[in-house]
């Protein structure tokens, strides 16, 4: 299994590496599954390349009436609990597919205040604790707050945190790698959108911090545009570097239990 989870702070790129990412192992003949638990964006299916679902599996599931009153039981329900759902098994209509390349659509912000959001977050956990994703990718687009990751480490085969090389970017940062330490799972991390001219002061200062910058993707006019109109993010020149690069640094973080062989996939 191979099941990537996406952090960092609001604004920091994270659904634009994850689109990139996807696009990339697409290319390279992989089967990637996009998860879109982002319950504020909209726009990652867009960036990815691929139609937004007709509905989300929130809605799929009844909605927020429907999921505020039958959640809490439905999650309890160990029979439940103790299947398992391949990717090719998802709702096809919480699901939009091109050939090796596939997002689901969690469920997006509703009135409600904080208890949608928390079911949710909830409803993501569990779709991702019982898939079953033989032979696929799975990158997960999350809540922007590394509250919301520590109860997902458990389900998670590595971190990638994406940071725009602020201060408070690079301080949540650090917070991520000693939580992470803590619970013994992978953490990278990726500049994202930085000026060339600054990026050796930036990962200075990272490392002071105690943060290593596993790669960088500097200030890209093309990115932004892609970002800033919802479509399809391009993969060329040293964005695909960088995504190379953190791919091949998760073969290396990863292999030793066996679960991602990339090497021959991205040289």
């Amino acid at each position: 299994m191979t099941k990537i989870m996406l952090c960092g702070r609001g604004g920091s790129g994270k659904s634009t590496v994850t689109a990139m990412m996807a696009r990339y192992l697409a290319a390279n003949g992989q089967n990637v599954l996009v998860v879109d638990a982002d319950a504020s964006s909209r726009g990652l299916a867009g960036l990815v390349g691929l139609k937004r679902p007709l509905r989300s599996l929130a809605d799929e599931l009844g909605g927020p009436e429907a999921l505020t009153r039958k959640l809490g039981a439905y999650l309890g329900n160990s029979t439940a609990l103790a299947s398992r759902i391949h990717v090719d098994e998802l709702p096809a209509a919480c699901t939009s597919r091109r050939d090796c390349l596939a997002l689901l659509e969690v469920g997006k912000a509703w009135p409600g205040g904080d208890d949608a959001g928390q079911i949710l977050e909830e409803l993501g956990r569990h779709v991702l604790g019982r898939l079953d994703d033989r032979n696929w990718w799975v990158l997960v687009d999350n809540e922007a707050g590394m509250d919301r990751y520590g109860a997902s480490h458990r389900l998670t085969d590595a971190f990638l945190f994406v940071s725009d090389g602020s201060q408070p970017s690079l301080e949540s940062a650090a917070f991520a790698a000693r939580l992470f330490l803590e619970v013994e799972k992978p953490l990278l991390t990726l500049l994202n959108q930085v000026e060339p001219a600054a990026e050796e002061t930036i990962v200075r200062r990272a490392k002071f911090l105690g943060v290593t910058v596993d790669a960088v993707i500097h200030a890209d006019p093309a990115l932004r545009e892609a970002a800033e109109k919802g479509c399809p993010v391009p993969l060329q020149g040293d964005a695909a570097a960088a995504i190379r690069k953190i791919l091949s640094r998760l073969e290396a973080v990863l292999n030793p239990s066996g679960r991602v062989r990339a090497r021959s996939r991205f040289q």
